[in-house]
């Protein structure tokens, strides 16, 4: 290890000790009266991490560590009909050599015609950066909920992988899974008998790509219906999901047509099935998706258009994804695996999690690439398997609520 990767420890231990700390509460009353509430919460993870790429890429030390941090800052406040929600946003990150697809802020923020993000330190391997991540006001009239400002949106019911989320997506390799990334956009919820219509116009950072939908979500008995229609970009999609409870499992199925208004063409679908068991104590899920980027080539897929807007994190066409988990007391144990079916190469993230009270978890963790490893020299890069990129990374984690 060279000296000057061997100073990040320090910040990295240093902010992993916070963790021990006590939390106070979940969330801190400031004003309550008959007229006007405000409410503040904080959310602070750091992460010290090392990471090896068995790979040779040019100018990159291997194996090397990392730190990285986030600070957010929850504002409620509610007078009559009107509410408001706001976050502050501070994240700052010392690269280690890891794969940014894994790890703390995996997860893409997507474009915004208003950019609030404000960078205090950018430079080679170094980042501190403020944004708001949620700035929204809700109004809550006879007819319908309209939220207006940047929110997060969850459209299906993929657990794993979905193929119904258009406007914004949580990676499934982010260590902050806790919220999603907001996204600007005006929402109207309406309630028509037992259905609830969900209606919304999203910024997609400029006039063309002004994106939008409509979606139609029922219940009947022990199962959960979906049926949508949505711009997003350049494409048109046609979405219908499912999802049945029955006893300890919860089954679900879903699938996404786009029409890509470019080429004037109907594209392949996105579409995904799966299960999850529980019975509080151990649980366990699997799931296949079919199409991620769809690209026949992974070598273009990493410098495809929707990768870079966080709209897929998945290059190929076939997928299984499966997790586990047990639970006793303040201990608990997880196993999650992708495989992308047709390299094959997977990628397993097992974590073991401490939590202390209702509010701070202290969670070691690992992302570990199995498969084909790139080539870098001068004939040009080659990537004969996905996973087989990402190489291995392993985090110490504290979470606290405060």
């Amino acid at each position: 290890m060279s000296d000057h990767r061997r100073p990040l420890l320090v910040p990295a231990l240093c902010l992993l000790a916070c963790g021990l700390l006590p939390a106070t509460s979940e969330a801190r009353t400031l004003v309550e009266s008959e007229d006007f509430y405000l409410d503040w919460t904080n959310f602070l993870s750091q992460t010290g991490l090392l990471s090896n790429i068995p790979y040779e890429v040019p100018g990159l030390e291997s194996p090397s560590i990392g730190a990285a941090g986030l600070w957010r800052m929850e504002w409620r406040a509610s007078s009559g009909n009107l509410s408001f929600e706001v976050h502050n946003r501070l994240f700052w990150r010392v690269d280690g050599g890891q794969s940014p697809n894994v790890g703390l802020g995996a997860s893409v923020p997507p474009p915004r015609w208003v950019d609030l993000r404000t960078p205090l330190i950018e430079r080679p391997g170094q980042l501190l950066e403020h944004d708001f991540d949620r700035l929204s006001s809700t109004w809550l009239t006879p007819v319908a909920d309209i939220t207006v400002g940047r929110q997060a949106v969850t459209w299906g019911a993929g657990s794993l992988i979905g193929s119904m989320d258009f406007w914004t997506q949580l990676s499934p390799f982010d260590l902050d899974s806790s919220q999603k990334r907001g996204v600007d956009a005006a929402r109207a919820f309406a309630y028509v008998s037992d259905v609830e219509l969900d209606f919304i116009a999203v910024d997609r950072g400029t006039l063309d790509d002004l994106s939008g939908g409509v979606k139609a979500a029922w219940s009947a008995e022990s199962s959960d219906y979906h049926l949508a229609v949505a711009k997003s970009y350049q494409r048109v999609w046609g979405a219908l999901g499912l999802a049945i409870d029955h006893g300890s499992w919860r089954s679900h199925g879903e699938i996404a047509v786009p029409y890509a208004l470019e080429e004037s063409q109907v594209r392949l679908p996105k579409a995904s099935v799966g299960s999850m068991w529980t019975d509080g104590t151990w649980s366990f899920g699997m799931e296949y998706h079919f199409n991620g980027l769809g690209s026949p080539s992974l070598e273009d897929a990493l410098g495809s258009a929707e990768l870079a807007r966080g709209e897929m994190f998945f290059l190929g066409r076939h997928y299984a994804a499966v997790q586990g988990g047990w639970t006793k007391d303040e201990f608990s144990v997880a196993l999650f695996g992708v495989g992308n079916l047709a390299d094959p190469s997977v990628l397993m993230a097992p974590s073991v999690i401490y939590t202390r009270g209702d509010n701070t978890q202290l969670r070691a963790s690992a992302f570990i690439g199995v498969g084909e490893s790139p080539t870098l020299d001068l004939s040009g890069f080659s990537l004969p398997s996905e996973f087989g990129l990402y190489g291995q990374t392993f985090i110490l984690e504290s979470q606290v609520f405060f």
